[in-house]
């Protein structure tokens, strides 16, 4: 008979129960690490104890008498959820979160509109943008962001196993050191600090001034963490959560949380982290989660690349690879099968790429902040063609040529300006000079474009501008290839896995093949395709007619991926920074500039000619005049006739 152990609250004992027919309790999540609960029974007077007592007195929980807490009842050989069974799960904060539940629910009242604008994703809409951007919008999102960030002082927001705690929950409670007990929509940690972040909110993002580790932890932390508990994400993308967490043992960042990802694997004595991470790695590759087969690469160090194969992911940058791919739940084509790390898939031949050239990795500044804008405008190199070519790759089919010619004409008529900026440090007072009122509609609808879910495939490797040509359609268009910074050497193919991303584009798997397989053909079994990246979202307009492509099955990556074999650690060394090409000389503009010099100087003089000659003309006239009244005043003066007051 399997048993289960819960704690009496009324007597502060612990009692056995078969499992199945324990009574009603509460749950505890807490950190070890903040000692608030005594080593043994009774847990009064402790300040767990007391949370525990205010919240079944305040909540109205008047028939659960009994509790959870790991330290007492953790011996059990029961299987059973025990944190979704509960009635509730208690979260206790060692900070005070000076909260009452009327000011939550008035809060969240206030905010409804603000969720609503998220779950739509209508934040570009102009009365939208006015409202929360710059109104009195703006200053709600900043008084909810202050009262957010209250639930990240404490150190459980900081730990593996809370995670866990946390996303098993069916329903949360959250109680301070002033013991009052709330709750709240878990919405609010995922829409609120999105928000700020599309609104360029900069009192509260991680890029505002007075930034601190308060909202830090709610983008890197709490967002996410409440994003998979509200079931926007695929379960696996759990995982990605640890890579910012805690834990005793290194090991536990991969055991703590499996069980919530539902992809589970046996626990083996004295594992390294590393080793337990790349089994469970391939058993979510064969239950069809081929998303972590899409992760973009990553610069790797000597010894990071020295223990990864392509198809891997490195486990220490798990988090960041995988949230900046873009991509949510990828639903193979056919069964997945993996194999000595081989991946055996199901996908479509697209066609053959072209590299045309690198781009490189981000701007980053000196506090490691991504700039987009300065970004791509260093990719334009202030050149027309490169400017057009920037455009239609990272506008993924959705502009018409007038807007990628408006779009060009912003990147390359602010690129020295980029350049000054960039040499002086000053990347974050820069903002790119817009000509007209279209040209600052199309910037605006580009940037909200590559905020998301197109850009943020480049946060970590190397960028490359690639031609993709598909036989079966007949439309070739540009796209970026991403990779670990290896510019691949072999010939590149593109594959359809059925990777999209939240707005329906398309994600592409670029493989190489070795030189020693050249001759193989693409369906044959035996050829084993090296991994050189992904693209970044592919419009579905390029995609027209893909569905008629026939399926196969490929091979990728593993032990036998010839291309690994033969890469050395140097191959892979890029510079860590994004290049910056200094303006190639116009001669066409200094002919124009020399010629424009001249007539300005040939005018000047004619200019100047006739501004003299005119004042010597008036100066001899005036001499002239001053002589002429000077002799008739001699006249009149001699022959003047005489008067007499006597004369008649």
């Amino acid at each position: 008979m399997k048993t289960f152990r819960l704690i009496n609250t009324l007597v502060w004992t612990v009692e056995t129960f078969e499992t199945g027919r324990a009574p009603p309790y509460l749950a505890i999540s807490h950190a070890w690490s903040d000692n608030i609960f005594p080593k043994q029974l009774p847990l009064n007077p402790s300040f767990g104890g007391n949370a525990v007592r205010q919240t079944l007195l305040k909540r109205g929980l008047d028939s659960v008498t009994y509790c959870w807490v790991d330290l007492f009842c953790i011996k059990q050989d029961s299987e059973d959820d025990i944190y979704g069974n509960a009635e509730a799960v208690l979260i206790i904060l060692t900070n005070e979160l000076n909260l009452t539940q009327r000011q939550v629910d008035y809060g969240t009242a206030q905010l409804d509109e603000a969720l609503a604008i998220w779950k739509e994703e209508a934040w570009t809409d102009g009365q939208m943008s006015q409202y929360w951007g710059l109104g009195e919008g703006r200053t709600k999102l900043v008084q909810a962001m202050k009262i957010l960030s209250r639930f990240t002082n404490a150190t459980w927001g900081t730990r593996v196993w809370t995670l866990q705690e946390y996303l098993l929950a069916t329903n949360i409670l959250w109680i301070g050191s002033d013991l009052e007990p709330i709750s709240i929509d878990d919405e609010l940690f995922v829409a609120i600090p999105g928000l700020c972040e599309q609104l360029d909110i900069t009192e509260c993002t991680v890029r505002g001034d007075s930034i601190d580790n308060d909202y830090d932890l709610l983008f890197s932390h709490f967002s996410g963490m409440a994003a998979s508990r509200v079931g926007a994400t695929d379960r696996t993308r759990v995982m990605e959560m640890l890579g910012n967490r805690q834990a005793f043992l290194p090991v536990d960042g991969v055991y703590g949380i499996m069980a919530v990802s539902t992809v589970e694997i046996s626990i083996q004595p004295k594992e390294s982290r590393e080793s337990a991470w790349k089994r469970w790695l391939e058993a979510a590759l064969t239950a069809g989660h081929l998303r972590w087969l899409m992760i973009p690469p990553a610069i790797l160090s000597a010894e990071e690349a020295a223990e990864l194969t392509c198809e891997g992911v490195l486990c220490s940058k798990r988090h960041e690879l995988s949230s900046a791919s873009g991509l949510d739940r990828v639903t193979p084509y056919g069964p997945v099968v993996v194999s000595k790390a081989t991946v055996s898939l199901t996908a479509r031949h697209i066609g053959p790429c072209t590299t045309l050239r690198k781009l490189g990795p981000v701007h980053r500044c000196d506090k490691g902040w991504i700039h987009r804008h300065l970004t791509l405008i260093v990719y334009s190199k202030g050149e027309w063609s490169s400017a057009i070519d920037i455009a239609v790759a990272f506008g993924s089919g959705r502009y018409n040529n007038k807007q990628l010619i408006l779009i060009a004409q912003v990147l390359k008529n602010n690129y020295d300006r980029a350049v000054r900026f960039i040499e002086r440090r000053m990347e974050r007072k820069f903002y790119p000079i817009l000509q007209s009122e279209p040209h600052r509609s199309v910037w605006a609808d580009f940037m909200q474009l590559l905020s998301r879910p197109v850009m943020d495939t480049t946060n970590f490797g190397v960028g490359y501008l690639i031609r993709v040509r598909c036989p079966m359609t007949q439309i070739p268009f540009l796209t970026v290839l991403v990779t670990n910074g290896l510019r691949p050497k072999g010939g590149l193919v593109a594959f359809d896995c059925n990777a999209r991303s939240v707005d329906r584009r398309h994600t592409l798997l670029i493989c190489e093949r070795s030189a020693t397989e050249v001759q193989k053909q693409a369906s044959d079994p035996t050829l084993i395709w090296h991994k050189a990246g992904v693209t970044i979202s592919v419009g579905e307009d390029y995609a027209i007619g893909w569905d008629d492509i026939p399926l196969e099955t490929i091979n990728v990556g593993g032990s036998r991926c010839q291309v690994c074999k033969r890469t050395s650690v140097s191959d892979i060394s890029v510079q860590p920074s994004l290049h910056i090409p200094r303006p190639r000389r116009d001669h066409a503009r200094t002919i124009r500039r020399v010629l424009w010099k001249r007539r300005t100087k040939r005018v000047l003089k004619k200019i100047t000619s006739k501004v003299i000659g005119l004042r010597l003309d008036l100066r001899d006239l005036n001499r002239s005049r001053r002589q002429d009244i000077f002799l008739n005043e001699l006249h009149n003066r001699q022959f003047a006739p005489v008067y007499s007051p006597f004369h008649p």
